[in-house]
């Protein structure tokens, strides 16, 4: 009986510490402050990217010497959002002309030639990606584009779909005006203001 009364004691004295603890922890942050905390800043030196081609051959994407600054377009042939903001990147690859390197990064590898070649995209595209290379990269949700400078640091970053407030920051930062959202395969949607 005494082994049963300690048990019972230690036990209500174990609730209350973990009572205590749960409720003395911060609130969880918002998903958006989660999602801006783990992007890519703005300065960030990034290393040269190891990946594969569409033919599976490996490859090494360096900035140093290219001239130019580079856009990664970070994406998934299986991706919704991917495919509504696709007709925005193609025309600001066509729109930037040679002013930019477009790179096409795709998380995953899963018939990419035939995505490539049914989306009529024609800048490289590349996946294979490490998992080095997503963590320094900061890769994960898709779409997300990536402004690398000629020597390797980051200009800009936007996470998501080119809609409403990055759009406009994309129209500003490379001076164009996009087409919008394709909300259904090949009608553009230009609800912005």
């Amino acid at each position: 009986m005494t082994l049963l009364t300690t048990s019972v004691a230690l036990n209500g004295i174990l609730s209350w510490q973990v009572w205590q603890l749960k409720n003395n922890l911060p609130a969880p942050a918002p998903v958006n402050r989660l999602r801006a905390e783990n992007k890519l800043p703005i300065g960030a030196s990034v290393p040269a990217l190891e990946a594969v081609d569409l033919n599976k051959e490996p490859v090494t994407l360096e900035f140093n010497g290219s001239g130019v600054p580079s856009v990664l377009y970070v994406f998934s042939p299986k991706c919704r959002w991917c495919d509504l903001n696709l007709e925005n990147v193609k025309a600001l690859s066509r729109m930037t002309d040679g002013k930019y390197r477009f790179i096409g990064l795709s998380l995953l590898d899963d018939k990419l030639p035939e995505y490539k070649s049914q989306h009529n995209i024609e800048f490289p595209v590349y996946a294979g990606l490490s998992r080095e290379t997503r963590v320094a990269y900061g890769l994960g949700n898709t779409p997300q584009t990536i402004v690398v400078s000629p020597d390797g640091r980051v200009l800009k970053n936007w996470p998501g779909a080119y809609s409403k407030e990055v759009a406009q920051q994309v129209e500003e930062f490379f001076n164009v005006r996009l087409p919008g959202l394709d909300p259904a395969g090949g009608k553009v949607n230009d609800s912005r203001p």
